[in-house]
């Protein structure tokens, strides 16, 4: 009779992980690079990023097409002379337009490469992207190579922009939402004593930050890729671990109330499937903008 009370809330869990998957597969964001030159005053330039690899995406360093804003030139390319290749994506910045985004299928190891028209150019090391929105800064205030000069480019990584913002909405939200929703379905289940709703919050706190963390580090790194299933399967996780305190604290703390460790474990299940829909809900609205 249990296992039969547990097979709904488990088939939810099960349709909602798969639903995620569609979600992430549909409507996810892309990887994305973005640089922004500072410094350049009254002059312009031309921006790339030179990849380790001759093939990215649909990127091809042997198949011109893709540049945007302005084409580079072969021959000053030719005479850079360097190991990485050019996928034929680039852009013209100028202190009215700064910001160079390379927004589908960016290169993972990269060098940015700055032309400058006068006929020189700067060139950085090396550079892997490790955040899913990557974003940096470069400042060409003292950069003034002569032509044909090449000088180095020192590339600095910043926050991506609204970076406080989704942590607000995807973590701390969820977060204090989910401590008053099991709050609240803790009294109504009649666990009303103060002892066993400091156990609640006290419980809740350690699984939902450990959950968050590893929410935000999804977020950084993978996006909703990882984002979602991690959501899922982080909330079963939550769920066994709390099932299993409950099971043991609840029908134990003193003063009046239930004392059934099955009501304990519906408890469980019902919390958490209420946090786990609340989690998905904010994410989803988050990431259709």
């Amino acid at each position: 009779m249990k296992s039969k009370r547990l097979m709904v809330p488990l088939l939810l869990i099960f349709c909602l992980f798969h639903l995620s998957a569609a979600v992430s597969a549909d409507m996810g964001p892309k990887p994305s690079v973005s640089v922004e030159i500072t410094g350049l005053g009254e002059r312009e330039a031309v921006i790339t990023l030179l990849s380790e690899s001759p093939v990215v995406g649909p990127y091809d360093a042997d198949e011109s097409g893709w540049s945007s804003g302005d084409t580079l030139d072969n021959k000053r390319l030719a005479d850079i002379a360097d190991e990485y290749f050019f996928l034929h994506v680039s852009q013209r910045v100028s202190s009215a337009e700064p910001l160079f985004t390379w927004s589908y299928y960016p290169p993972r190891d990269f060098k940015v490469l700055l032309l400058f028209d006068d006929g020189g150019c700067a060139l950085s090391g090396p550079l892997r992207r490790t955040a899913f929105h990557a974003c940096y800064t470069v400042d060409a205030s003292r950069l003034q190579p002569a032509a044909g000069e090449r000088l180095t480019l020192e590339v600095t990584a910043r926050l991506a922009p609204g970076l406080l913002g989704r942590v607000a909405l995807l973590f701390a939200l969820p977060l204090i939402l989910t401590l008053l929703a099991e709050v609240v379905l803790a009294l109504v289940f009649g666990y009303r004593h103060a002892s066993q709703l400091r156990t609640v919050i006290a419980v809740n706190l350690l699984t939902q930050l450990l959950l968050t963390l590893g929410l935000m580090l999804a977020d950084y790194y993978a996006s909703v890729f990882l984002y979602f299933p991690l959501l899922v399967f982080g909330e079963i996780l939550v769920l066994l671990i709390e099932a299993a305190v409950y099971r043991r604290r609840l029908t134990r703390e003193e003063g009046p109330g239930p004392r059934s460790r099955r009501r304990a474990t519906i408890y469980a299940v019902v919390a958490n499937l209420a946090s786990l829909a609340l989690g998905f809900l904010l994410a989803l609205r988050y990431y259709r903008r």
